[in-house]
């Protein structure tokens, strides 16, 4: 952060001494910018570069292009932005070390969410079944891996692995377009 120009004070009569600057010519004095525009007339140098930084530092300042309570707003949404962000990460962790061990699945859909079916094992329905979501369970299988297996409220279990997009589907168009196809390639 940048060294401070101006210095607030209330101990001044006239209101355009309320903002005053340190002079290093004069450390125990306080000036206003008239009286640094009067050194400055008068030869000195040190003013000069006083209001040469003023005058930087408003230019500098006016080149954002916002006011002083648009920057404060800027900082404190960038402060709520900033606190959101760490707590979203914080709350992250756990699924970041659940991915990293293998033990992280993301489900296709929810429970209580409609899917449509185009087989009831070991038949294929010659049109599609709506049913829903009744449960969805995780389970290790001998080798190792991991199935992940959804109820339906038609009572039939499937896999989502092996069976969404090819007998199980979100939309009631992805499972037309596939018994199309599944008709096509039997005949």
């Amino acid at each position: 952060m940048f060294e401070r120009l101006t210095i607030r004070t209330d101990i001044c009569v006239e209101p355009e001494n309320n903002i005053v600057y340190n002079n290093p010519n004069d450390p125990e004095g306080m000036y206003n910018i008239l009286d640094l525009a009067e050194c400055l007339y008068n030869g000195g140098e040190v003013e000069s570069s006083i209001l040469l930084e003023i005058s930087n530092r408003l230019a500098a300042y006016e080149d954002i292009g916002k006011s002083p309570e648009e920057i404060i707003s800027t900082i404190e949404d960038y402060k709520d932005v900033s606190q959101q962000y760490a707590n979203f990460v914080h709350e992250m962790q756990p699924l970041k070390e659940a991915k990293a061990e293998g033990r992280l699945v993301v489900l296709p859909c929810k429970v209580g969410a409609k899917i449509y079916v185009t087989i009831n094992y070991p038949v294929y329905f010659d049109e599609i079944e709506e049913t829903v979501i009744t449960g969805v369970a995780q389970f290790l299988n001998n080798d190792g891996t991991i199935s992940n297996q959804i109820n339906t409220s038609l009572g039939v279990c499937f896999l989502w692995d092996r069976d969404f997009n090819n007998e199980v589907f979100l939309t009631r168009e992805e499972a037309e377009k596939a018994l199309k196809e599944r008709e096509n390639n039997d005949r």
